[in-house]
């Protein structure tokens, strides 16, 4: 995860979201690969949800960064990619994260890519 910005400075980058839109995106993650420590799938209705686990300084640094950016954004990235933008309606607690909204094989894919290189 890492948060994503309103004006270019020389810690943000521009990144693809999809074929016709960039967005600015933070150097450094909040959140990276070696911070997770699982990733699964599970299903809610018709709706896929990547449900992950983070260590408790990534979660300390997910809950002091939401606190102080309710109203902004991160972005979901994984190999490289955004796969999401949501928006932070409020501080984030714990370390456990769900984000819903993927079909089955996308769901599968991240926390495919996510647990290969998750600390374990």
């Amino acid at each position: 995860m890492s948060a994503v910005a309103d004006t270019q400075t020389d810690s943000t980058k521009p990144v693809p979201l999809n074929d016709t839109t960039r967005i600015l995106m933070s150097r450094t993650p909040l959140v990276a690969t070696g911070d997770i420590t699982s990733a699964t799938v599970s299903q809610t209705g018709d709706q896929w949800v990547l449900n992950f686990a983070v260590t408790d300084d990534a979660a300390k640094r997910v809950h002091e960064f939401t606190k102080e950016h309710v109203g902004g954004s991160l972005a979901l990235v994984v190999d490289g990619k955004v796969h999401g933008t949501p928006r932070i309606a409020d501080a984030i607690i714990g370390n456990r994260y769900r984000i819903d909204g993927f079909n089955r094989a996308d769901a599968e894919r991240l926390a495919t890519a996510i647990s290969n290189d998750c600390r374990r």
